[in-house]
């Protein structure tokens, strides 16, 4: 096992933010904030439809775009963070090359997922019948036993982009690769994720209470509630732009850690 400290990590991502934010700000408001803008939308689209509407609001949709827009922008950063030198356009171009292996891996995981959701749900019904209980009471502990499985899916997975970004293998190799990086750094990486959502928490509180409450503010005595909305939905992409390039590079950066990149 490679040694090494999460805040020695932190240091080379702040370091490599601030020598290469000409060329990562930009990429990071046309992916991570995109993606953001389009999410939102698809959002305000669901509040304003129809109970009643079969199929709900087409804005939902937004949100494959959206997940596209941002994978790409993950790929690119993290290429740029390993690769020193790299450009803008070849990083992007780099990611659209790689975006079907990376979708291919998507499914995999996704089909996964459904899987061991499918065991535990039938697992669970047999078991409720065996004993003679009701299957709607146990429905709420089923959801706590798939949160499990997913949460540490998603914690052994955490190396998968800078994988997809920089390693020219297939589907099934990348999710390998990343899955075997994983096994001696479990704990690194736990720490990590807990971070990731400590912030995301504080900062959705932020932007909820102390944003939210300023641009309610504004509408009122400006009476343009419409560009305020535009407003808030324009810094709320800036401030999760900055969040996921820092979240990006330093998942790349811990992984340089554990396989150095030539």
């Amino acid at each position: 096992m490679t040694a090494f400290s999460l805040g020695t990590v932190w240091e080379e991502t702040i370091a490599f933010m601030r020598r290469e934010s000409s060329l990562l700000l930009p990429v990071a408001f046309a992916t991570f904030g995109a993606s953001q803008l389009l999410l939102d939308l698809g959002m305000q689209g669901q509040e304003t439809v129809d109970p009643a509407r079969i199929g709900g609001s087409p804005q939902a949709f937004l949100a494959v775009p959206a997940m596209l827009i941002m994978l790409i922008g993950n790929l690119a950063v993290s290429r740029m963070a390993l690769i020193p030198g790299s450009s803008v356009g070849e990083s992007l171009l780099a990611a659209l090359r790689r975006m079907p292996t990376a979708l291919l891996v998507v499914a995999i995981i996704f089909l996964i997922m459904v899987g061991i959701g499918l065991i535990v749900v039938i697992a669970a019904t047999l078991g409720a019948m065996a004993f003679q209980a009701d299957p709607k009471a146990v429905a709420p502990n089923i959801v706590m036993v798939l949160i499990i499985p997913a949460f540490i899916v998603m914690l052994r997975l955490m190396l998968l982009i800078p994988v997809l970004a920089v390693e020219q293998l297939g589907a099934i190799e990348s999710l390998r690769r990343a899955w075997a990086l994983s096994r001696d750094h479990f704990l690194r990486l736990l720490a990590v994720l807990m971070i990731i959502l400590m912030i995301t928490t504080l900062l959705g509180i932020l932007q909820l209470f102390v944003l939210g409450s300023l641009f309610k503010l504004l509408a009122f005595a400006t009476g343009s509630a419409q560009i305020v909305l535009i407003l808030e939905a324009l810094v709320r992409a800036a401030i999760s732009s900055v969040l996921s390039l820092a979240v990006t590079a330093y998942l790349a950066l811990f992984f340089r850690r554990t396989a150095p990149v030539a």
